[in-house]
């Protein structure tokens, strides 16, 4: 008889999980495709709680996914949002982010901080390029004082050659405010006159 009533809790505990998972990829999709009807871009589902959405806003690409990174604290992989607004290719082998305590210590070690000759910058950002005097023409006032600005809102965003992303824990944000994410990265990119 206790054998009869584990197997029906068992049977109960997965029919439980099975309603739960398909609620939250319901929940997920629906998210998704809100932000991709607001952005008037397309929304392509990849699977429960996977999904894509991408194509063009004020001239420039865009993308949201989804992205696994391993877990610090467990086994397993956590998932994050991205967002990637696309341009074209600077050449320079840029690749800009917000300075930290550890990373400026290991750049420090390695060589790999680019400064520019502004304090605030420079202890904003971590710089690494190919071409220092390139970059430094790159970064005029106006892109300096944008970028600042863009830390402010998005402290973990990236600038790359092609894109200035931002990646974000989770993937449960409302439709809205993930379409103003987008909204307010294609806006720094335009200010970024990129």
């Amino acid at each position: 008889m206790q054998g009869v009533l584990l197997v029906l809790a068992f049977i109960a505990f997965a029919v439980l999980i099975t309603v739960i998972n398909r609620t939250g990829a319901k929940r997920f999709d629906t998210r998704w495709q809100e932000a991709a009807d607001i952005l008037d871009l397309e929304y392509e589902r990849r699977g429960p709680e996977l999904g894509r959405i991408h194509g063009e806003l004020a001239g420039h690409r865009v993308e949201i996914d989804v992205e696994f990174r391993s877990s610090r604290w467990a086994s397993g992989k956590d998932r994050y949002s991205r967002y990637r607004v696309f341009y074209d290719d600077l050449g320079l082998g840029l690749k800009l982010r917000r300075q930290k305590a550890w990373t400026k210590a290991i750049a420090a070690v390695a060589g790999d901080d680019l400064e520019v000759d502004d304090t605030e910058f420079d202890k904003a950002f971590l710089i690494g390029a190919s071409d220092d005097a390139a970059i430094r023409a790159f970064l005029t006032p106006v892109r300096k004082d944008a970028l600042l600005d863009l830390v402010g809102n998005y402290p973990d965003f990236v600038m790359q050659d092609d894109a200035l992303s931002w990646i974000t824990r989770g993937t449960k944000a409302e439709g809205s405010e993930m379409a103003t994410h987008v909204q307010r990265l294609v806006a720094a990119v335009r200010r970024l006159n990129l």
